[in-house]
């Protein structure tokens, strides 16, 4: 069984305890392990959240995703982060990359049409002028599709400063620590994506963690 297959059978298993009407994520490698468990309980959000991302996903094979692991969920709101395994096609034909992303969407909406979509840019730390592209063709389709648009690299700049000032410190620290305060659902992409991946997946591979992450037995989840 490859990879693939076995992140579906996986996800289908976990899918027998889940509860319908969540919020689910859908993307890529780069998602495989948000720490949606940790992010949940830090932030008191009030929505229950799943990631249903499975590695190297295209936009071409995430109908047959959506329809094998996040469909039976029902869905209030579906996060789309596609893109990544789609760098090569798009920087040949941007035409048909947005065709299939708008093929998608209206593939989720056909089956679920009270959900919430809300379409992620790629973070971009290179400045690499094809992920410009492909983010400003993501923008363009979330508006034709009438979905909402979040963009990664500009989600905390301006008044958002303060949450980035909250997530660093949850970061930094290693652990799980319970904020004052509640965001709503609207704002959760950016509570998800507020970090760079890279540096997430560094903390997540530490071997010397804080002695109280160490204590309280906290890893990130891959497969909620």
């Amino acid at each position: 069984m490859n990879a693939y297959d076995n992140s579906i059978q996986q996800y289908q298993t976990l899918n027998r305890y889940a509860k319908v009407g969540a919020t689910v994520i859908l993307g890529g490698s780069e998602d495989l392990n948000i720490p949606v468990g940790e992010l949940k309980q830090s932030f008191e959000l009030e929505t229950t959240i799943y990631n249903r991302s499975v590695a190297e996903l295209t936009v071409a094979r995430a109908a047959d995703v959506y329809d094998a692991v996040v469909a039976p969920l029902r869905p209030s709101t579906l996060i789309l982060r596609l893109g990544q395994a789609d760098l090569e096609l798009f920087g040949k034909n941007a035409g048909e990359f947005a065709r299939e992303y708008r093929e998608l969407i209206a593939h989720v909406r056909r089956q679920n049409r009270g959900c919430e979509i809300v379409v992620v840019s790629l973070s971009n730390p290179d400045a690499s002028q094809t992920i410009v592209a492909m983010n400003a063709s993501l923008r363009e389709i979330a508006a034709a599709s009438r979905c909402s648009f979040e963009d990664v690299d500009a989600a905390f700049s301006g008044e958002s400063d303060a949450m980035k000032e909250t997530v660093s410190f949850v970061y930094s620290l290693g652990f799980v620590s319970q904020l004052p305060w509640k965001k709503p659902v609207h704002n959760l992409a950016r509570i998800l994506y507020g970090r760079r991946f890279d540096q997430i997946n560094e903390r997540n591979n530490n071997k010397n963690i804080d002695k109280n992450a160490r204590r309280l037995n906290l890893t990130t989840v891959s497969f909620l």
